[in-house]
């Protein structure tokens, strides 16, 4: 019965003869602990700004909450610094297969035609020849600086008519937003054999281009996991593309500022889809500069007539 209370007293002197129970030595622990966690954090932080491949973030993003506001910064940053090298030379005489796909008015819609696409039949496209590629642009009769403002305001909300639901997802910044847009009717083909298509695109809006006076809108396709593929619908790819929006000088009109507006659509529809019909849906995307000449020219026009 006296053995107990010997072993009793001797496990908390034992207690407090270690560093953990003893005051002192607890609070540097706690501090070295600390001091490991900050070590680790900025290693993690080291880690997300190192670059990698547009590949590796591309799975690193599929795989990854929309929630990670760091590794998601780094990831549309990359997007936006590639995808912004190829916008700038969108016009460039590079020798590329450029013809003139169809006309309306003084714009020409030009379509990049690929070597091992040579007799278009209209036909359904085979995986390598479904991609598509146009580009076109028109002269505006106002400064980069306000066309560039316009654009702005198109990504404000969700619009939705005859040709396709756009919605926004996220807003991430001033600069970027997350958009969902889903043609709603393709064509008269039936459903189960021409499916709806939709995209998940990032928005991003550049004002310092590393030239003067341009400006840059891109527009290129997203994983995110809170926007899932749906049933029925198939999930299209826009590969970099967007707006390019610079200076232009006429000779015959030294007085007016006029701005050339290009717009660049590189699509992969995927599934099967008639060539001719993802050519008449890249044509209509194109075109749309027409009406943003319009309506930038009758705001020009507005504002000269209030001075």
């Amino acid at each position: 019965m006296t053995a107990s209370p010997v072993k009793h007293q001797q496990r908390p002197k034992r207690k407090l003869k270690s560093s953990k129970s003893a005051t002192y030595p607890t609070e540097i622990e706690e501090e070295e602990d600390k001091k490991i966690n900050e070590v680790a954090k900025a290693s993690q932080r080291r880690d997300i700004t190192m670059p990698v491949s547009l590949d590796e973030l591309d799975k690193i993003m599929g795989h990854t909450s929309h929630r990670d506001n760091q590794l998601m910064k780094v990831y549309y940053a990359t997007l936006s610094q590639n995808g912004l090298r190829r916008l700038l030379h969108v016009n460039d005489v590079d020798g590329a297969e450029w013809t003139v796909y169809k006309s309306r008015g003084d714009v020409k819609v030009l379509r990049k035609t690929p070597a091992h696409f040579l007799c278009p039949s209209g036909g359904f496209a085979s995986e390598k020849d479904r991609f598509v590629e146009m580009k076109g642009n028109v002269i505006i009769r106002s400064t980069p600086r306000r066309v560039f403002q316009y654009l702005q305001t198109l990504d404000g909300g969700s619009t939705d008519d005859e040709k396709a639901l756009i919605r926004k997802v996220e807003p991430l910044d001033e600069s970027r937003a997350v958009l969902y847009r889903q043609h709603s009717k393709l064509s008269l083909w039936p459903a189960w054999l021409v499916k709806p298509r939709d995209s998940c695109d990032l928005h991003s809006f550049i004002e310092k281009t590393g030239q003067p006076d341009t400006y840059a809108v891109l527009q290129e396709s997203i994983p995110r996991p809170d926007v899932p593929e749906r049933k029925g619908v198939v999930r299209m790819a826009l590969a970099t593309g967007g707006y390019l929006i610079e200076p232009f000088a006429d000779g015959d009109d030294e007085d007016t500022t006029f701005t050339r507006l290009t717009c660049v659509v590189r699509a992969d529809f995927k599934g099967l889809m008639p060539r001719y019909l993802a050519e008449s849906i890249v044509y209509r995307q194109v075109l749309g500069i027409v009406a943003i000449r319009s309506s930038v020219e009758l705001m020009q026009l507005e504002s000269n007539a209030w001075v």
